[in-house]
């Protein structure tokens, strides 16, 4: 067989492969391919998809601009330039490549989808939606961008049209686990339904790559008397949202290590003595266990139904109670609610929206009979300043506890208090742990996540929450005189 036609096959050979998602395999065949045929243009558009999916933007970005050099007019490379620039977060720049795109071949589909998705991470999503219709009208059948559409339906809260979105795009393509996980979020927060927790593997397609990637076997859920090792993944919040099923681990008889970020060793020391605690970003197969898994992945064996949630311990974190009833002695007041008061998210994409501010926040409770207690990490003294100032509402610092680092210290400050008043943040989820009353806001749109949903008025999670949504995204004033209708109901202020 002459070069022509062994590249010809190879290049065949991984457009099947790239089709059905074997991302290395097709990366190798169009490797061989490009090696006998350099200057092969559609090789080397297709293989930078191949590795743009694969997150390995450097490699693919030289692999377009090569293509661009061959032919300035091939629509399919500004695409693939254009999603080079959305992977690095420089989303106007990517809407100017996928409008290049769109110039050359007006009827594109991909390049419209993307250009939508480009949209969207600039907050346009009304003209997103204007962007994946016009990709849909040339080709009807195009789940991604039924899909897309559905997510940019989320962020402006119109979840009856996202909903018909997400099933329109699993009617074209069923085995779209990342679609069926985008339905079941949904499901789930508009109708309580069960988590689709098969789907939720797919949520490694699109975050960081994991902490540990072993060539050890994935636990599935059985008393065994192989070391397990559990690790953690995503942030501080999500942790300890998984960790609400560690003690149902307590009597398995393996040997059980968990891997946290440091900063939760003290309280789950205390909390759950059954596991060995090691530091989640020193994780290796050197370690000594035979079957692993991710914390993410538990609920897939422990948490099917609404009865698996009744029967889940609650509170399952334990505060130091010598330090908790020292602050106690310090913060209580006759006639005063001591209530611990975080307003802030730092997280990139989703913490604006989840972001209240505390002058927000106080403006209509400042009246109120309530003792305010940070437990905002991060500098908070001009927010503070601003508001004793404004409302005459004074929120005490205990300075000597680092609300961001000394995780133990802050369940300490939070257990001291009558009522936690936050946002969606690690708070939430600490405070909720705790099994204190906590009264939580939380954004509608896509900043809202999944497991804030209430099944007969209680979060499954943590039943301790009471949550108070926005009606519409970026407005908090509905949630806000909620929560103060609900001070005056419970505790007569």
């Amino acid at each position: 067989m002459d070069p022509f036609e062994r590249a010809k096959t190879h290049f065949l050979t991984g457009l099947g492969l790239l089709k059905q998602g074997d991302l290395p395999q097709a990366e190798s065949e169009f490797q061989q391919s490009l090696a006998l045929l350099p200057e092969r243009q559609s090789t080397l558009i297709n293989l930078s998809a191949c590795l743009i999916q694969q997150k390995k933007i450097g490699a693919a970005r030289a692999l377009v601009q090569r293509a661009l050099e061959l032919d300035p007019g091939a629509a399919d490379a500004w695409v693939n330039l254009g999603l080079i620039a959305n992977a690095d977060e420089e989303h106007q720049q990517a809407l100017q490549h996928f409008d290049k795109a769109i110039t050359i071949d007006s009827n594109n589909a991909d390049a419209w989808n993307n250009r939508g998705a480009a949209l969207d991470e600039l907050q346009r999503h009304e003209e997103a939606i204007d962007s994946y219709r016009h990709a849909i009208s040339i080709h009807p059948h195009h789940s991604q961008a039924w899909a897309n559409q559905g997510v940019a339906w989320v962020a402006l809260g119109e979840d009856q049209e996202a909903l018909a979105c997400f099933q329109k795009a699993i009617e074209y393509q069923p085995d779209n686990m990342q679609t069926r996980w985008s339905l079941s979020k949904l499901l789930t927060t508009l109708q309580g339904h069960p988590v689709d927790w098969e789907a939720y593997e797919s949520r490694w397609q699109i975050s960081e790559p994991p902490k540990l990637q072993s060539s050890k076997p994935l636990w599935t859920g059985q008393r065994s008397a192989q070391p397990l090792l559990l690790w953690g993944e995503q942030g501080i919040g999500d942790q300890i949202l998984y960790a609400s099923i560690l003690p149902d681990l307590a009597n398995f008889p393996q040997r059980k290590l968990l891997a946290v970020d440091p900063r939760l060793h003290p309280l789950f020391a205390r909390s759950m003595p059954e596991f060995e605690l090691l530091d989640l970003d020193n994780i290796s197969d050197a370690l000594p266990f035979t079957e692993h898994l991710p914390l993410g992945s538990l609920p897939r064996y422990f948490r099917h139904s609404s009865q698996d949630f009744a029967k889940a311990r609650t509170p399952f974190l334990s505060a130091d109670p010598g330090r908790s009833a020292e602050l106690r002695t310090r913060l209580a007041e006759p006639g005063q609610l001591v209530c611990g008061v975080s307003w802030s998210s730092n997280r990139k994409k989703y913490g604006p929206g989840k972001t209240l501010g505390l002058d927000a926040m106080l403006a209509p409770l400042a009246d109120l009979p309530l003792k305010f207690v940070n437990l905002q990490y991060g500098d908070t003294s001009q927010e503070r300043f601003f508001v004793k100032r404004t409302h005459g509402a004074e929120v005490l610092n205990v300075a000597e506890i680092d609300n961001f680092n000394d995780l133990d210290g802050l369940a300490a400050l939070i257990e001291a208090c009558d009522i936690v008043l936050t946002i969606s943040n690690s708070t939430a989820h600490l405070a909720g742990a705790l099994g204190k009353h906590t009264l939580l806001m939380v954004p509608n749109g896509r900043s809202r996540f999944w497991y804030w949903t209430e099944r007969n008025g209680r979060n499954p999670w943590y039943p301790s929450a009471t949550l108070f949504s926005q009606v519409q995204p970026n407005s908090w004033e509905e949630p806000l005189q909620s929560v103060r209708q609900h001070l005056l109901e419970i505790y007569g202020t």
